[in-house]
């Protein structure tokens, strides 16, 4: 650094050729001190520059040697320099591998945790079956056997036979979705029609949609033979699980229409349904968990309110975005829309 002397110097050289520059433009004081002034500031730039590089050249000289006392170590020399406890460099290491070492804990709880509720929900769900299989067989039984005795034996029993398949229905959507949350389930995805999805999809609900004497409408835009990146069973589940929504708002005797618009960028799916509508306050909250829309009448639907809970969860693993538009009053509808963004090679 330079000196507090070497600073003045500066100053002393910079004022006088300020006063050299003035004089010179003036002459106020006469020629004759311009001579002095600029020997002055000449001696005072030279002694500063002097000093300047001397300070250079002997932290020049350091450098090099240093240089050449690193370049004739030897290299264990060196790596023990570099490594030994109280460098930089073996302070880093050290929390570096602590870092891994925490990271790695972390992974394996993970992965454990992952295991243990896969398998206990494999347990719930093997546990569930039996009692329900059992009292759908009493049911049935009860059914045969008071038919003669209790005329209101058949209404009863069909009641209870619906309330048990909403029962197993709750189960079986409520674990599937813990298993996506959780994420212990991959998704075994392979390159398939759309429309094959959607067909099987509809072909699984024929009995509903034949009870409410309902039609189903497939078509399709843009690109023929839409293929999508997709777990085939997942996607059937949610494609089912809107379809059925549809036919259940739709009014009997209806047409549920469902679009599929394929372009290079995506793949759209749309499912309407000609019925009440849902009241725009209502229509952000049909995706959540357990909700149940109002009906006209004030009534909640039927259902246990799990289907779009489920299909959003399962279209989300699938990369894509679901979402929901309605109209009620004249021309009521409504429409779901599942979008898929297409990856390269698709």
């Amino acid at each position: 650094m330079i000196k507090r002397e070497e600073g003045y110097y500066c100053i002393i050289t910079a004022v006088c050729l300020i006063v050299t520059v003035v004089l010179w433009l003036t002459n106020g004081f006469g020629a004759y001190w311009v001579l002095p002034v600029s020997v002055i500031q000449a001696l005072a730039g030279l002694y500063a520059i002097k000093h300047i590089y001397r300070k250079a050249s002997a932290i020049e000289q350091m450098l090099s040697g240093l240089r050449e006392d690193f370049d004739n170590w030897q290299p264990e020399k060196k790596e023990a320099a570099l490594l030994s406890k109280d460098s930089i460099f073996a302070r880093q290491l050290e929390e570096l591998k602590e870092i891994s070492r925490i990271l790695s804990d972390k992974e394996d709880k993970r992965i454990t945790g992952m295991k243990w509720l896969k398998d206990l929900m494999s347990d719930i769900a093997h546990q569930m079956k039996t009692p329900l299989a059992t009292l759908e067989i009493y049911i049935d039984i009860f059914k045969k056997e008071m038919a003669d005795r209790i005329p209101e034996s058949e209404d009863l029993s069909d009641r209870a036979m619906r309330s048990m398949e909403r029962i197993r229905w709750l189960v079986t959507g409520l674990l599937k979705i813990a298993q996506l949350e959780s994420g212990s389930y991959v998704m075994e995805r392979t390159l398939c029609s759309v429309r094959d999805t959607i067909e099987k999809s509809v072909h699984a609900l024929e009995a509903i949609f034949e009870a409410k004497k309902l039609k189903v409408h497939i078509t399709e835009s843009g690109e023929e033979d839409a293929r999508i990146s997709q777990d085939k069973d997942w996607l059937q589940e949610a494609f089912q699980n809107i379809i059925k929504n549809a036919g259940e708002y739709a009014d009997a005797g209806s047409t549920v229409e469902i679009g599929i618009s394929a372009t290079p960028m995506a793949v759209v799916v749309d499912v309407t349904d000609i019925g009440e509508g849902i009241e725009a306050d209502e229509l952000p909250k049909i995706f959540n968990r357990f909700y149940r829309a109002k009906r006209s009448n004030g009534e909640r639907s039927g259902g246990v309110g799990i289907g779009l809970a489920l299909a959003k969860q399962i279209v989300e693993a699938h990369d894509g975005v679901i979402t929901a538009k309605s109209r009620t009053g004249e021309g009521a509808y409504t429409c779901i829309s599942c979008c898929f963004l297409k990856k390269p090679g698709e």
